[in-house]
């Protein structure tokens, strides 16, 4: 959809929102572009058809939002950011880990890793069990997910913004909340939302699932 970059009729409120999230839509948008000038370079993504290559995007789109909503904006580092989804209460007090895990406490917020698991699971070789367990992917997935983790990053914290503007001038929703739907609307312009929950499950359906702690 075309996000409405103007109304004659927005008080000073709905300019700041619809402002901001049209800068934000335009850097998604730059982001989208960049990734698939790459796919013909990517093997696991070289053989998916052009629709395909759009719901890969918009896996990584998802994860973003997905982070955004929860107020995370991930490490810098792909690793440590992984390893912040751990289920084990210990990885907080292991020395170095507690100082590299500073700043990422809301990852553990309850229910976030299992809806990045399905997400996550797009990416190839994806090992559920290192996920929840806080340990060291495979080398394959490694490869892949560290080239797109610095778009992904970039999303979530461009995609938090508005939400942010939402929160700080949450006695006006109902007149901003409409535009806030446009623009999450706009944000997956082009992809079929249907196909890529889809896209997301078959991907989830094919990891193998994680090993229960006994």
């Amino acid at each position: 959809m075309v996000f409405p970059a103007t109304d004659p009729f927005d008080n000073i409120d709905q300019q700041t929102l619809r402002h901001v999230s049209l800068k934000v839509l335009q850097r998604v948008n730059g982001l989208r572009t960049g990734f698939l000038r790459t796919t013909d370079n990517r093997p696991h993504l070289s053989v998916l058809s052009d629709a395909e290559r759009r719901l890969a995007f918009g896996v990584q789109l998802t994860a973003a939002r997905t982070l955004a909503m929860a107020g995370v904006l991930p490490d810098a580092d792909p690793a440590v950011f992984l390893a912040s989804f751990s289920r084990s209460a210990a990885a907080e007090q292991r020395g170095i880990f507690s100082r590299m895990f500073r700043g990422q406490k809301q990852a553990a917020q309850a229910g976030l890793m299992e809806r990045m698991m399905p997400i996550l699971a797009a990416w190839p070789a994806f090992d559920a069990d290192a996920f929840c367990e806080g340990s060291p992917q495979p080398d394959e997935f490694m490869a892949e997910f560290t080239i797109d983790f610095p778009g992904l990053r970039e999303m979530a914290y461009e995609v938090s913004k508005p939400k942010q503007v939402l929160l700080q001038l949450e006695s006006h929703l109902a007149t901003l909340a409409p535009i806030y739907r446009d623009f999450e609307g706009a944000l997956f312009s082009g992809i079929d939302r249907d196909a890529l929950s889809a896209f997301i499950s078959r991907s989830a359906e094919a990891a193998p699932e994680p090993q229960p702690v006994m």
